[in-house]
């Protein structure tokens, strides 16, 4: 394995830790902000944001486990096939070896 390829499967091990756990808190984050806003408004006492807290986080918690394949899983593929593609095309850019010798020997 060459050492561009070991440090691209490092990365893309350090992004699926991170952005599944992103995904995570991502889909519990409106439930999250509403119970910031309530406690800081003190319109109603600290027992019933908790209660909703707990509510919204129930109702949204479903969706935790879509958000963290989604986040993880989705960009991984287009970003491997976009490197594939770049190196792919360097070396066909590439002249070859055998190549130089043909055209050398026709001269």
């Amino acid at each position: 394995m060459s050492q561009w390829f070991r440090l691209a499967l490092v990365i893309s091990v350090i992004w699926m830790i991170a952005a599944g756990n992103a995904g995570m808190h991502l889909a519990v984050a409106p439930a999250t902000a509403a119970y910031r806003a309530c406690v800081e408004s003190k319109i109603s006492d600290d027992a019933e944001c908790r209660r909703n807290l707990h509510f919204d986080w129930e109702a949204a918690s479903g969706d935790r486990i879509s958000y963290a394949a989604f986040a993880t899983l989705v960009p991984l593929p287009l970003i491997w096939l976009m490197a594939y593609a770049i190196t792919n095309g360097r070396r066909e850019a590439r002249p070859r070896r055998y190549d130089m010798k043909v055209a050398l020997s026709n001269l």
